[in-house]
C-alpha cells in the first residue's frame, strides 16, 4: 500500500473517531463505508471471519466489544 493512501486512511479513521471519557470507538456503519463495503451484511460476515481468526491465533479480537446487534468498535 502506497504511503500517501495509509495517509489518507489514517486521517479518515481519526474524522470519524467518537470518545467518550477515555474511550475512543467508531460506529461500525461509519467504519463499514470507510472501509468500502456498502452492504452491512459483507461488513458482519468480515468481522466475524476477523474475530474467529483472531481468537484462533490466540489474540484479543473484537468479539468483546463488537456484536451484530452492536454500532460501535471500540479501539
Amino acid at each position: 500500500m502506497k504511503k500517501e493512501t495509509i495517509q489518507k486512511l489514517t486521517i479518515d479513521f481519526e474524522n470519524i473517531v467518537n470518545k467518550q471519557e477515555d474511550t475512543e470507538f467508531w460506529f461500525a456503519r461509519e467504519l463499514m463505508l470507510l472501509l468500502g463495503y456498502d452492504r452491512w451484511e459483507n461488513f458482519a460476515n468480515v468481522i466475524e471471519k476477523a474475530t474467529i481468526s483472531c481468537k484462533n491465533a490466540g489474540q484479543p479480537c473484537l468479539c468483546q466489544v463488537f456484536s451484530p446487534n452492536s454500532s460501535k468498535i471500540k479501539a
